[in-house]
């Protein structure tokens, strides 16, 4: 009688231990999902978003000098990302590279620069979320902002105003090459990776000769 009752004990905790480990690999493969979802998705939103800033790139250089260059740029970003419901754009910058595949100056991508709205010394102008968002909401109300003669110190785009960018070919140097950065802010649905992921992108191409000639 013993032996049976303890077989059946024996029985029993072997079925705990197996419920408990069972538990245990569904956990585990349930984080695994999830993990592989969200990489998946923030993916996705950084194969949109290089495509963002190719978009807004090749705007700066079709329209080169014309006044209103940057904020056709920002447009141009903002619908590239349009289908990425779960991203927020944090910082576009419209930059003077010294090469094709130069890099944004750092300078240009402090908290500094951000409040400023850019760096003279530099050569870029600094987008935030609030002013990418007046941009997208009021295109037509927004274009006083965008200097247009270089002379303000207000204008959005002041720290390298698109008119003084040179689109003549064959000057000393040659035509300028522009670049665009974007930062993006991935929103997390587990929060496995934290409440958002950063995405960051640079394209740069050289202004088309005469772009923005009136």
């Amino acid at each position: 009688m013993r032996s049976v009752l303890a077989r059946r004990r024996v029985r029993r905790s072997e079925r705990g231990v197996a419920l408990v480990e069972t538990a245990m690999v569904a956990v585990l493969l349930v984080s695994i999902l999830v993990a592989t979802f969200e990489l998946g998705m923030a993916w996705r939103s950084s194969i949109t978003n290089a495509q963002a800033a190719r978009a807004g790139a090749r705007v700066a250089s079709s329209q080169g000098v014309a006044k209103l260059t940057d904020q056709a740029t920002i447009l141009a970003v903002a619908a590239g990302l349009r289908s990425t419901g779960s991203a927020t754009i944090t910082k576009v910058v419209v930059f003077r590279s010294a090469t094709a595949d130069g890099d944004v100056p750092s300078t240009c991508l402090t908290a500094a620069t951000l409040a400023a709205g850019g760096s003279s010394s530099s050569k870029c102008n600094v987008y935030s979320t609030a002013r990418i968002a007046q941009i997208v909401a009021s295109p037509t109300a927004t274009q006083a902002n965008f200097a247009g003669t270089c002379t303000g110190t207000s204008q959005w785009d002041r720290f390298w105003c698109a008119p003084t960018r040179n689109n003549v070919q064959l000057s000393t140097g040659g035509l300028d090459y522009v670049g665009v950065y974007v930062e993006i802010a991935h929103k997390t649905f587990s929060k496995v990776f934290g409440d958002s992921i950063t995405i960051r992108d640079t394209s740069v191409m050289r202004i088309e000769p005469a772009a923005g000639d009136v």
